[in-house]
C-alpha cells in the first residue's frame, strides 16, 4: 500500500543519495558501536536509559520554545522540589512519563497504532477528567443556589477549554504547526486517523532501506504529514524506537537531544537533501552525546565500586551507588527520601565514598547536588 502524503522513492531520486551516504554510514556505525558497548554492560545501559529520559525531556521541552533545567526535572520527578512547578516543568515531567511508558512496552518488528495509543493515553485520559460529568444541583428555596450552579458550569467549561487549548497549542511554535497540520488536512480531504494510518505503513515500504536512512525518512514523513499536530516529541519517540527495533535493541535513541544538538535544523522549505542531511546529523549527534554520558558513568561507577569493596557489607551504600546510575543528580534530602534513611545517614555514606563521591555541582553551601555529569 502506498502512501497518499509521502513517497520516499521519489523524494530520494530528486535528493543526492551519493551526497547522504556518507552521513548514514557515520551514523550506523556510531549506533552499533554504542548499542553493541551497552549490550556488555547492562548495569550501565539501565543506568543511561533511566538517565537520558531526563536529558531528551528537557531537550524536547527546549525545541518547543521552553527552559527547564535538567535539575529541576530530577528533583520535581523525586518529589524533592521545593517550588510550585511550572507550566514548562509540568509538560517536561509529562514527557519523561511518556518515555518510560515506551521503554516499558515490549519491543516489537514495527511501530503499531496500539503504541501510539498507549504514549498519548494520558492527554485522552485528562480531556475525560476534564468533562463535566453532572449537572450542578440546584436547591429550591435557596437565592443564591442558581448562582453558584451556573458559576460551577461556567468553571468546569473554562477547565475543559483550557485543556483543549493546551492539546490544540504548542509553546510558541504550537499556532504554525497547528495551522501546517489544519492545511495538509484540507489539501488532501483526510482526517487525523487517516494520516496516521499512511505514516505507519511507510515501515512496509521502507524495508529494503539501511535502518538510519528509512529513520530519517520516516521522521520527514512526519514533519510534512503531521499525523498528530503539535506532537513532534511523539514522532522523536516513535522513530527512535524504529531504530531499537532495527538495530540497536539495547537502547532507544535520544533524537530530541540529537536534534537540540545538532548545528543544523530540520526546514520545511529545504531541499530533500539538506532535509534528511539535517535529520541524519541529529541521530549522529544524540549518540555522541549518549557516549559521553556512557563515558561518565563507567567511569564513576567504576571508582565507586572499588571503595566500596574495600568497605564492610553496606546495603544502603550499594543502593545509593545505584541512584547515582539512575539520576543524572542527587541531593541529600532526595536520596534520603528514596532510600528511606536520614539526612545524617546519607553525609555518611557519601563520607565512606570518600574521594570516589561523584562531584558536588554546585558550589553552594546548602541546596547541594552530586551527579556524574
Amino acid at each position: 500500500m502506498n502512501s497518499i502524503f509521502y513517497h520516499p522513492r521519489r523524494l530520494l531520486d530528486q535528493a543526492n543519495i551519493s551526497a547522504l551516504l556518507a552521513n548514514v554510514d557515520a551514523a550506523t556505525r556510531a549506533l552499533i558501536r554504542l548499542d553493541e558497548h551497552l549490550a556488555e554492560r547492562t548495569d550501565l545501559a539501565r543506568g543511561i536509559q533511566a538517565r537520558g529520559q531526563y536529558f531528551d525531556a528537557c531537550a524536547s521541552v527546549y525545541l518547543s520554545g521552553d527552559l527547564v533545567r535538567v535539575e529541576e526535572l530530577v528533583l520535581f520527578d523525586a518529589g524533592a522540589g521545593t517550588e510550585a512547578p511550572s507550566p514548562a516543568l509540568s509538560e517536561a515531567s509529562r514527557r519523561v512519563e511518556r518515555r518510560r511508558t515506551l521503554s516499558r512496552q515490549t519491543i516489537q518488528n514495527e511501530i503499531t497504532i496500539a503504541t501510539v495509543n498507549a504514549l498519548t493515553a494520558k492527554e485522552r485520559s485528562e480531556m475525560e477528567e476534564a468533562v463535566p460529568s453532572a449537572q450542578p444541583e440546584v436547591e429550591e428555596g435557596d437565592p443564591f443556589s442558581a448562582l453558584f450552579a451556573d458559576l460551577d458550569r461556567a468553571s468546569a467549561s473554562a477547565e475543559l477549554a483550557l485543556v483543549r487549548h493546551k492539546k490544540r497549542v504548542g509553546a510558541h511554535t504550537g499556532t504554525l504547526q497547528s495551522f501546517h497540520a489544519d492545511r495538509v488536512g484540507q489539501e488532501t480531504g483526510t482526517s487525523q486517523s487517516d494520516r496516521l494510518k499512511s505514516w505507519l505503513t511507510l515501515q512496509g515500504e521502507l524495508d529494503d532501506y539501511p535502518p538510519v536512512l528509512a529513520a530519517a525518512l520516516l521522521w520527514d514523513a512526519w514533519e510534512h504529514m503531521r499525523p498528530i499536530r503539535d506532537d513532534q516529541d511523539l514522532c522523536r519517540l516513535l522513530v527512535g524506537r524504529f531504530l531499537q527495533q532495527h538495530l540497536t535493541p539495547s537502547y532507544a535513541p535520544l533524537l530530541a537531544l540529537g536534534l537540540r544538538t545538532s548545528p543544523q535544523k530540520w526546514r520545511s522549505g529545504d531541499p530533500p537533501e539538506t532535509r534528511l542531511k539535517a535529520l541524519l546529523l541529529a541521530i549522529e549527534n544524540s549518540v555522541k552525546a549518549t557516549s559521553k554520558q556512557l563515558d561518565a558513568l563507567s567511569i564513576g561507577l567504576k571508582r565507586m565500586q572499588r571503595y566500596e569493596a574495600g568497605l564492610s557489607v553496606n546495603a544502603r551504600l550499594s543502593e545509593l551507588i545505584e541512584l547515582f546510575l539512575r539520576y543524572p543528580l542527587i541531593s541529600r534530602g532526595m536520596a534520603a527520601n528514596l532510600l528511606g534513611v536520614t539526612p545524617r545517614g546519607i553525609d555518611s555514606m557519601f563520607s565512606q565514598l570518600g574521594p570516589a563521591l561523584p562531584r558536588e555541582l554546585t558550589g553552594r553551601k546548602r541546596y547541594r547536588l552530586w551527579g556524574l555529569l
